[in-house]
Order: C-alpha cells, then sequence, then structure tokens
C-alpha cells in the first residue's frame, strides 16, 4: 500500500472512532433529565436507544451510511494484510502485553470496574463514583444483550439449517410413499 492509502485510510478509522464520540460531549445537547441515576432512568435511555432511529433525519441516515461504508471499505482492505502480519510471528502471544490486553477485554474487567466504582461510592457517598459505575454497569449490560442476541441469532440459524435437513431427509425417505397415495387420489 502506497502512504496515501494508508493516510487515506488512518484519517477513516479517526473519523469513525473520534467523530461519534464527540456528539455527547456538546453541551446543548446535554439534558438535566440524564442526571437521574435510577432504574426507571436505565429503562426510559433504553428504550431511547432502541427508538432513537425512528427520529433521524437524512442527514443521520447519511452520516451512518457512510460510516458503515468507510468500516467495510476498512475492513475489506485492511484486515488480510494485517491478519497475515500479526498471525506470522507468534512467539509474543505470552507477552505481557497481549495477555493484558485479553485480560482488559475479557468480562472480568467491567466487572471489576464496576464493583469499585460502586464500593467506593457507597463507603464515600460520593455521588460523581456512582455515576461512574452506573455508566459502567449500564454499558456492561448493553454488550451483554448483543452478545446474548448474536449467539442466539446463531442458534436460531443452526436450528433452522437442521429442520432443513430433517425436511429433506423425510421427503427422500417417504417420497414413494407419497408418489403412491397421490396416484390412488387421482
Amino acid at each position: 500500500m502506497t502512504i496515501s492509502i494508508k493516510s487515506l485510510f488512518l484519517s477513516f478509522l479517526l473519523t469513525i472512532f473520534c467523530v461519534t464520540s464527540l456528539f455527547p460531549q456538546n453541551i446543548s445537547l446535554q439534558n438535566t433529565v440524564q442526571n437521574k441515576y435510577t432504574f426507571s432512568q436505565f429503562g426510559h435511555e433504553t428504550w431511547d436507544f432502541i427508538n432513537q432511529p425512528t427520529k433521524w433525519e437524512g442527514s443521520d441516515w447519511l452520516k451512518i451510511g457512510l460510516i458503515s461504508a468507510g468500516t467495510f471499505l476498512i475492513i475489506k482492505t485492511a484486515d488480510q494484510p494485517i491478519r497475515t502480519a500479526v498471525l506470522k510471528d507468534q512467539r509474543y502471544y505470552k507477552s505481557v502485553l497481549i495477555v493484558s490486553g485479553r485480560m482488559w477485554g475479557e468480562v472480568y474487567t467491567p466487572l471489576v470496574l464496576f464493583g469499585g466504582f460502586a464500593i467506593y461510592s457507597l463507603a464515600t457517598n460520593d455521588i460523581k463514583t456512582r455515576k461512574i459505575a452506573y455508566e459502567i454497569g449500564q454499558a456492561s449490560l448493553y454488550a451483554a444483550a448483543a452478545s446474548f442476541l448474536r449467539h442466539f441469532h446463531q442458534l436460531l440459524i443452526k436450528i433452522i439449517n437442521q429442520c432443513q435437513v430433517v425436511i429433506l431427509l423425510l421427503h427422500l425417505c417417504f417420497q414413494p410413499y407419497f408418489q403412491e397415495m397421490l396416484n390412488r387420489l387421482f
């Protein structure tokens, strides 16, 4: 790859990761209702999160389309060379950086962070750390729900595929009987 293509992909990557996180930091978009940290507020935020695409305008759909197309373009062109380069030398898989990165991405990291912030906020009655714990817990629940839905989708695909195989086998096994029955009826 040439330098200009690499810089183009890097700018796409930075746009994808950075631009979408700038919107919640806009002071005019913040609402005083968001400062309530209760289970009913969690339910309202979840419903708003699910319902949000119905409130989008054309420019919002254009943004999500461009971000999706940019992500697809980066993955299709850069995934295999990166995978080849990373998997070429496997002697660093047990290094401190790789193991700590894997541990950071595991499920117990948000649990430890949530627990630590929650215990600290309860012990010191600090509202700011309670809000941080609440946000970590909420994000973890969303991630768990998305993971569950992905696994449930894969399970449904396996079940449907197995049903198709069973129906095909039943049709092949009982085809002479069906033909005989059809001949008697007609």
